[in-house]
């Protein structure tokens, strides 16, 4: 903070000037600190080595890129990381597209996705799993009494889920949908 030197009204503007431009010297002091962090032709800061905030949020126009407070930490696009990454509490995955009350059936239903876009499926009848992304892990379950088969884009030829609550959880790779692990189901390969 620049420290400026008060004029009394009793000064006169003479005797002042020295005090005038020192305290001038001291607010240009200052702005050449700040222009070496923020660059206001680029609106950019660097040099930083540490910002305290309770919030932080970066938008681009009203698309949310991340955001951040004491309670959450919200990433808005799609993200990539090229290094490990460490968790220290539980992993949250996005959910059930259905529920044991009113499931989905992925192949008839209005709201079948163009893609696998939810971790977990609750199904009541056949279905046709469309292609997936390099590395997407789902679950699929079946909410019915009966077996429910699954086709599609599969390393099998398809997979029988036997009766409720037997599931598949399938992890995408080189444009087929492998068994990483299942319970009450039927391989065909």
């Amino acid at each position: 903070m620049a420290n400026i030197t008060e004029i009394l009204g009793t000064d006169s503007l003479s005797s002042s000037r020295i005090t005038i431009n020192g305290n001038f010297s001291s607010l240009n002091n200052e702005l050449a600190d700040i222009s070496t962090l923020l660059d206001t032709t680029t609106s950019t800061i660097a040099g930083m080595s540490s910002v305290q905030t309770e919030t932080i949020t970066v938008q681009d126009g009203g698309t949310l890129i991340a955001s951040a407070n004491a309670n959450v930490f919200q990433i808005g696009v799609s993200s990539e990381f090229d290094k490990e990454v460490s968790l220290g509490g539980r992993l949250l995955k996005n959910g059930v597209l259905g529920t044991a009350a009113a499931p989905i059936n992925t192949v008839s239903n209005t709201l079948d996705p163009a893609t696998e876009e939810y971790t977990t499926y609750l199904i009541n009848a056949n279905a046709a799993l469309p292609a997936g992304l390099e590395g997407q892990e789902i679950t699929i379950v079946n909410e019915s009494v009966g077996p429910i088969s699954i086709s599609g884009s599969l390393g099998a030829t398809s997979i029988i889920l036997d009766n409720t609550n037997s599931n598949v959880t399938l992890r995408y790779v080189g444009s087929k949908w492998y068994v990483i692990s299942h319970v009450g189901a039927t391989i065909v390969l």
